[in-house]
């Protein structure tokens, strides 16, 4: 997942290296690259769309590197009950004050947590 100020076109001079040992995918977050205009550009929209994509994706649970702004709508997509099995996350502005990007009881600990435990959304 590509970061704000860029698009999935970010990830292709390593891209090769995942394909090697993974089925990849490269998402345009919307209005981004080749995505199409939104009416909404709310984080919630985008946490959305990352859940739904994976829901569709066959054979279970994903693996997702996502880097800065991409990296909180990655962890956003955990908090909506996407089904990640690893999730690395490069440089994400996580911020320093509860409830700012993610509702209390949603914090990246909670969900770091959560997930250890096998368990997917309802926090």
């Amino acid at each position: 997942m590509h970061g704000s100020a860029t698009d999935g076109r970010r990830w292709l001079p390593v891209l090769p290296l995942f394909e090697k040992r993974f089925t990849s995918c490269v998402l345009d977050r919307r209005g981004h690259g080749e995505s199409e205009d939104a009416t909404s550009y709310c984080i919630e929209a985008e946490f959305d769309d990352i859940a739904t994509l994976i829901a569709a994706v066959d054979g279970g649970p994903v693996d997702v590197v996502a880097h800065s702004y991409g990296a909180l709508c990655a962890l956003g997509a955990v908090c909506r009950g996407a089904t990640i099995r690893r999730l690395v996350l490069y440089e994400p502005p996580l911020p320093m004050e509860p409830g700012r990007y993610f509702s209390t009881g949603s914090q990246p600990d909670d969900a770091r947590g959560h997930c250890a435990q096998g368990q997917r959304g309802g926090f």
